[in-house]
């Protein structure tokens, strides 16, 4: 796949300004850990209140954050 040179620049830019890449490996793992854990109560709240399709997205997100 080829990227124009503006885009590229682009991404770069925007990669230099974000705090999250700048981050080590051990405290990426540790973010998405966390908002797994997260979305996985969030997922369990809304099966008891039978809101399954909030639920399954929730979950869906849960999985999202391990991968």
């Amino acid at each position: 796949m080829i990227i124009p040179k503006k885009l590229e620049e682009l991404i770069k830019k925007e990669a230099e300004n974000c705090e999250y890449l700048k981050l080590d490996a051990d405290s990426r793992a540790d973010i998405h850990f966390a908002l797994s854990e997260k979305y996985l109560r969030n997922a369990e709240d809304l099966l008891k209140k039978k809101d399954f399709i909030q639920a399954s997205e929730k979950a869906w997100g849960a999985a999202s954050q391990v991968v």
